[in-house]
């Protein structure tokens, strides 16, 4: 793997970020992260918070290295008229026969280099879900919170009115009293001979 120190990436990012001319994977601290346009950093694949500037010091780790991950896709194998061929790493050119079990086996392979590439593409719409699904959790949690303080809210207004009740009904049961107190005092006195 092909390694840079974070300044030179840095340099790049603030050089050829917006033309996306920037390592889309780096490893760094035994973690890889994946370059995002929208915050000019890198984002841990992970799906953890936090970018690679934000969570260390920059100037602690200027002179370090990170190693770029280059992602490419895996080469299918290829077959032409039962044969398999390609090239050595040297640059010599190869050819074998293949029977009917390895063209079959072959096929299959190719098959699952495929699944294995689309799953390469998929990581980042995973993690793009995964990002999305944070944002709306920690929403859900907001509104739960503010939920929780309207329900204290109305638990406290609800006690007050409660409360109003009781002065209300202890008041009507004065009253009550009262009304009771001044018609008996004024049948004693309707009996006294005071009409």
């Amino acid at each position: 793997m092909k390694s840079i120190k974070v300044i030179n990436l840095l340099n790049l990012i603030i050089n050829k970020g917006n033309k996306g001319e920037v390592p889309r994977y780096v490893l760094y601290d035994e973690r890889k992260w994946e370059f995002n346009k929208g915050y000019n950093d890198y984002l841990p694949t992970d799906g953890s918070f936090g970018t690679l500037f934000t969570l260390y010091i920059i100037k602690d780790i200027l002179n370090d290295e990170v190693e770029i991950i280059e992602e490419k896709e895996i080469e299918k194998l290829k077959l032409k008229d039962g044969k398999i061929v390609g090239n050595w790493e040297n640059g010599s050119y190869y050819q074998y026969t293949l029977s009917a079990p390895q063209t079959v086996l072959t096929n299959k392979i190719n098959k699952l280099i495929d699944e294995v590439n689309k799953l390469k593409m998929g990581d980042k719409e995973f993690i793009d879900m995964t990002k999305s699904n944070t944002k709306l959790l920690e929403e859900n949690q907001k509104l739960n919170q503010e939920l929780e303080n309207y329900n204290k809210s109305f638990t406290e207004l609800r006690k007050i009115i409660d409360r109003k009740d009781e002065k209300i009904n202890e008041l009507k049961e004065q009253q009550k009293k009262f009304i009771e107190y001044l018609e008996n005092n004024l049948k004693e006195t309707q009996d006294i001979g005071f009409k």
